[in-house]
């Protein structure tokens, strides 16, 4: 317990536990593909949280809108997937603003 960090060979993994209404971000198929997903519910027994994905609008840049609308629009993503909190704040209704 009392070891100097600077030893350690690589750097601790802190997982993220998702609360609803976070906005996360989602490890996507390659190293630099990062989704925005708006937690709506979490899964504790299955690790798992539902989200509805957010796209970068085209008329503003770091503002956050949802991808697609309707019944196939909130998808469910295993907590080992999410990469970290997103850091901003709702703008308006649906409208989700990125920290520059």
């Amino acid at each position: 317990y009392m070891r100097p960090w600077n030893h350690f060979l690589c750097v601790p993994i802190v997982p993220v536990y998702a609360e609803k209404g976070d906005m996360l971000l989602i490890q996507g198929e390659g190293p630099t593909d990062v989704w925005y997903g708006h937690v709506q519910d979490v899964d504790y027994l299955n690790k798992t949280v539902d989200v509805y994905f957010f796209i970068e609008s085209h008329r503003c840049q770091n503002v956050f809108v949802r991808e697609s609308r309707g019944r196939g629009a909130r998808n469910t993503v295993s907590w080992r997937s999410v990469i970290g909190l997103a850091d901003g704040q709702w703008s308006g209704p649906g409208m989700w603003t990125r920290d520059s």
